[in-house]
């Protein structure tokens, strides 16, 4: 039994040992996983940057096929080019034309003696006062005994008669020129200097053959605008960067000829911080300035004051040659046709002399007739269709969304990229539930609404479809045959036609998924779409309701009109369903909501829209285009008029929620948006509400003054008060004018004795007790008399931190109908400038309320206490310009948004009270500040080029991960 239990424990000895080792070799197992799985995950992402960089090789390629296209076309003109060279060479013409070139080139030699060129220094910016001159230089007349360099008094001796075998190789026939070669040393200070290099020849005479401006300056700069120094005149802009190594600048000055301009200095240039890392402030070095230049040939010139009070220069290496700008007109072909006119006047002038017998004038009768003939005579003379040359081909213009389209191609690349961020995703995907109400959908669209579902890239979904009861008997068939083909797929019969509000309900209640996607009978999505929403909202898992972009498609599959939507926007969405399609929805929270409600039927999405967004701020928009909504006869795609209950709906929806909201207004539909068929909506507030104080600064110009009171005095709005902040006028007029109105007048004198806009209203605001303060400048008119209430009534909707105005030129077209950021390399400019005030604009932006990040000041409505919390407008780093737009972005960043009130309308002569001035620094305060924001009410789809709103041929890509880039 002893040798049993010895044998036992030895046996278990040996399982523990084993045990042991296996527990070990398990650890290394584990190990050599884990680093396995890393190994994978570095693969992973090594993958999806390879495929990135394939789609831009991809694109890439595209553009080189293009060039070779291109190249090749130049090409062939470049050999028939050569051949009429050739034959032209051959000629006698050509012949006489080479001899004539000989000895104008022997003439050259006599007249200019000098023939030289300068190979060091390469620049005349010179950093080091102490720098060698070296070239060469000959005498076609004569030798040259030795060269020297002279500034003012100072003359520095060079040495002359080095080899240079290469000038001697160029100028075979010239003596001396194999010994040519020279070298100076100069030593100069700091500044600008006139420098005469000159020859002493065998007559024993020196003589002068250059002269070069230079600057000894450690300053280093570059001019990049303009490119082309050959320029038309007229106003020129001038861009580049400047820095000094040891000292920050603080005023930098563009100088042509007797030209001086203060440069907006201080641009974002991380080129520059890169090349000069341990420069002072090299990678805020870009500078830019507007200057007017009439014809001739300048000098440009860097003027940089440093912060230790020094100024250096930096000079530019070329003259600047501009040019008279003879008119847009082409005055050859105008000169051509008044000649062709004057002969043709001539020929029939001797016409008539030879046929009346020698009498030339005309009886009174015949002045009429005759000239009817002169103007028929030179209207034939003009070219009246304006053609091309023969055998040109105006190339036909592309559609701005038809260039998007070739940019944003989905294929094979574009999918494997899709796969590869979704097989890295490290949130966890959820499952999308699609759903799709049915009523007598015509089958061909309704396959391909199935079959845009089934085609998803993202395989976690499920499409939930409810027919309502259709009278179309291949309607069942149709599902029925997709039910067979994927399990994914649910349908269910409603016993009796309700309407697609219950419909959309019924299919709802199918759903497993965390999230809901609505999709119409006949329409598409596109094949990434459930991928994209998958992959953000793991990224984004607090997000509750999700909209895309998306665009139509016509019955033939072709796709137009956009719809490039900003972030987020309440207001926008009181105006209109801008929202549309892609919507994803946390489907607990459209269980809460009831779903859709009954009774508002073709506009269920709208009022399901406005309630959701009630109870959830959760609110995130992705900007890819990822829904196709068919445009078919009869449908809202193509005109809302289609359903003409669709607008009754909509406009109950728009009311009910701003009685739910506590707002005091009612929802209409304007008579413009009738006429076009649109379902979008305004909002009429009450003519009483809290205290408003109207601060309007004024500085002489009375009949400014007095056309704004006078219009001032149709205003609806009852609880105002204006407030008049006279800035140094010492007209005996305006002063006059002054002391009998009935408002109060404020005496607020320029800080340091500089015009501060910022200043005076802060000063005027400070002294106010009302609840609102508006600003707004003296040449302005009003033109709705309910503007006030109008705007007080959004003021006063939770959230809302400031409200602009519709402000139109004279003329008529838009001045202002928001703020967007980015405009003007990275400024801020105002929406839709110089378009027409019917015109409404990019998806009606123009003419419906909605949220940009800042509205302008020339008529600006916010709390006082929270403008005054504020610290108000920024008056030192933006005294005169960007002080609104600034204004704006800080309300954004306190959680608060500015609201465009279009039906607050004001005729705006712009710069009439003050004139133009934007200041370069605070130009470039601007640019330091904002110079890497991004707006989040402008879609990155289109284009900063211009204030119209128009699309921009990019693509964005959406990796794993917030945000997005271009």
């Amino acid at each position: 039994l002893n040798q049993r239990e010895i044998k036992l424990g030895e046996a278990l000895s040996k399982l523990l040992e084993l045990e042991t080792e296996l527990g070990t070799t398990q650890g290394k197992i584990n190990t050599a996983q884990a680093q396995i799985d890393s190994t994978q995950n570095r693969l992973n992402s090594v993958q999806v940057e390879l495929e990135r960089s394939q789609a831009e090789l991809a694109i890439s390629q595209t553009e080189l096929a293009i060039s070779q296209t291109e190249l090749s076309h130049t090409r062939t003109e470049n050999s028939a080019l050569a051949a009429e060279i050739a034959a032209m060479k051959s000629s006698k013409f050509w012949q006489f034309r080479e001899k004539y070139f000989a000895l104008k080139r022997r003439l050259r030699y006599l007249i200019k003696p000098f023939i030289f060129a300068i190979d060091i220094p390469t620049s005349w910016n010179i950093a080091n006062g102490n720098f060698q001159i070296c070239g060469w230089c000959f005498n076609t007349q004569s030798n040259i005994q030795s060269i020297r360099a002279r500034v003012g008094e100072k003359i520095f001796a060079g040495n002359y008669g080095m080899a240079r075998e290469d000038v001697a190789a160029a100028y075979r026939q010239i003596k001396g020129a194999e010994a040519s070669g020279f070298a100076i040393a100069v030593s100069l200070n700091s500044g600008q200097h006139n420098l005469v290099l000159e020859a002493l020849t065998s007559p024993g005479k020196w003589q002068r053959f250059a002269t070069y401006s230079l600057v000894i300056s450690p300053l280093q700069a570059a001019i990049d605008a303009p490119k082309d120094w050959e320029q038309k005149s007229g106003t020129i802009l001038f861009a580049g960067w400047c820095c000094h190594p040891q000292h920050k600048i603080e005023q930098l000055v563009l100088c042509i000829g007797d030209i001086s301009v203060e440069c907006a200095y201080g641009n974002y240039r991380p080129d520059v911080g890169k090349a000069y890392p341990d420069w002072k402030d090299s990678a805020a070095s870009g500078w830019e300035a507007n200057v007017a230049i009439p014809a001739g040939n300048w000098q440009v010139l860097l003027k940089a004051t440093l912060e230790n009070g020094e100024v250096a220069l930096f000079q530019a290496p070329l003259p600047l040659i501009v040019r008279r700008d003879l008119g847009s007109g082409n005055w050859k072909n105008q000169l051509q046709t008044a000649t062709r006119f004057v002969q043709v006047v001539r020929k029939k002038i001797y016409e008539r002399r030879i046929r009346l017998g020698g009498r030339l004038l005309p009886n009174p009768g015949e002045i009429p007739r005759l000239v009817g003939k002169i103007i028929s005579l030179y209207q034939e003379q003009q070219s009246k269709t304006e053609l091309a040359p023969s055998g040109f081909n105006i190339p036909q213009t592309i559609e701005p969304y038809q260039a998007w389209l070739q940019v944003n191609q989905w294929n094979q690349k574009a999918e494997a990229y899709l796969k590869s961020r979704l097989n890295t995703c490290r949130g966890t995907l959820p499952k999308i539930s699609v759903v799709m109400p049915v009523y007598n959908t015509p089958i061909e669209f309704l396959e391909q609404a199935i079959a845009s579902v089934t085609n998803q890239v993202y395989q976690n979904w499920e499409l939930c479809i409810a027919d309502d009861y259709s009278t179309n008997p291949d309607i069942p068939k149709t599902l029925q045959k997709w039910l067979t083909k994927d399990n994914r797929i649910r349908v269910i019969y409603l016993p009796k036609n309700s309407n697609i509000s219950a419909a959309t309900n019924t299919a709802a209640s199918l759903a497993t998924g965390e999230y809901l996607v609505f999709l119409d009978h006949d329409d598409e999505l596109t094949p990434d779409a459930l991928g994209e929403v998958a992959l953000y909202l793991a990224e984004n898992p607090e997000i509750d309701f999700l909209y895309s972009d998306d665009d139509k498609i016509d019955i033939n599959g072709q796709r137009y009109a956009p719809q490039f939507k900003p972030d987020w926007s309440p207001e926008l969405l009181l105006s209109y369903m801008y929202f549309s399609h892609l919507c994803a929805v946390r489907r607990n929270l459209f269980e809460i909501l009831g779903g859709m409600r009954v009774g508002f039927e073709g506009s269920q999405d709208y009022d399901f829209a406005l309630r959701v967004t009630e109870k959830t701020n959760k609110i995130a928009h992705l900007p890819l285009v990822l829904y196709h909504w068919r445009a078919t006869p009869g449908s809202t795609a193509v005109t809302g008029a289609a359903k003409p209950k669709s607008f009754i709906a909509g406009e109950k929806a728009v009311g009910e929620a701003l009685q739910r909201r506590g707002i005091k207004a009612s929802a209409y539909q304007p008579e413009w948006a009738l006429k076009l068929g649109l379902g979008l909506y305004c909002h009429k507030f009450p003519d009483l509400g809290p205290s408003v104080a109207i601060i309007i600064p004024t500085k002489n110009k009375l009949n400014l003054l007095q056309n704004c009171l006078t219009s001032l005095e149709k205003t609806t709005y009852k609880n105002y008060q204006i407030v008049i902040v006279d800035n140094e006028s010492d007209e005996a007029e305006t002063l006059a004018y002054l002391e009998q109105i009935p408002h109060r007048v404020l005496k607020v004198k320029n800080p340091d004795g500089k015009f501060n806009f910022a200043a005076i209203n802060n000063c005027a605001a400070e002294q106010i007790e009302t609840d609102y303060v508006l600003f707004l400048n003296n040449d302005t008119e009003v033109i709705s008399p309910d503007w006030l209430s109008q705007m007080i009534g959004y003021a006063q909707i939770e959230g809302v931190g400031a409200v602009g105005a519709r402000l139109l030129f004279p003329d008529g077209r838009v001045q202002h109908a928001g703020v967007i950021h980015g405009m003007h390399h990275g400024l801020a400019g105002h929406a839709f400038k110089l378009i027409n005030k019917d015109d409404g604009g990019y998806l009606s932006y123009a003419k419906v309320t909605r949220n940009y990040s800042a509205v302008t000041a020339a008529c600006l409505l916010t709390p006082r206490q929270l403008f005054l919390e504020l610290g108000g407008f920024d008056e030192i780093e933006f005294a005169v310009a960007y002080n609104d737009a600034d204004y704006g972005y800080r309300l954004l960043e306190k959680g608060y948004r500015s609201v465009y009130c279009p039906t607050a309308e004001f005729i705006h002569y712009e710069g009439t009270s003050r004139g133009f001035s934007d200041n370069p620094k605070e130009t470039a305060n601007y640019r330091q500040k904002y110079g890497k924001k991004v707006d989040c009410f402008y879609s990155p789809h289109l284009s900063l080029e211009n204030e119209q709103v128009q699309i921009q041929a990019r693509r964005i890509f959406l990796p794993v991960g917030a945000g997005f880039t271009v």
